[in-house]
């Protein structure tokens, strides 16, 4: 079992279990105001699992189930979901959904 996954899509940008509200911004261009790390990247991580780069709408805990619209990649709660928060995420803050598996 893979405890700390990474990814294996040769993408660079933020960890799999990273959340932030700021990061991988272009610091050569400070005009850009957005991440360099687009929403809606999709990556492959080493446990075989599917992640996207999703902005959360409500508070996520820990392994908590969600949706994500593919046209704004926000992220919403659904006890049923597609997808999972690997990890703890704010209101606001981006992180990388992990495709739910039965």
């Amino acid at each position: 079992m893979v405890t700390t996954p990474f990814r294996t899509t040769p993408v660079l940008g933020p960890g799999l279990r990273q959340t932030e509200t700021q990061y991988h911004w272009d610091q050569i261009n400070p005009n850009i105001v957005g991440p360099s790390y687009q929403l809606g990247s999709t990556v492959k991580g080493n446990d075989g699992h599917d992640y996207v780069h999703v902005k959360a709408t409500p508070a996520f805990a820990a392994n908590a189930r969600c949706d994500v619209n593919e046209t704004t990649w926000a992220a919403t709660a659904n006890a049923s979901g597609a997808w999972v928060a690997p990890v703890a995420v704010a209101a606001g803050a981006h992180f990388q959904a992990k495709r739910f598996v039965i």
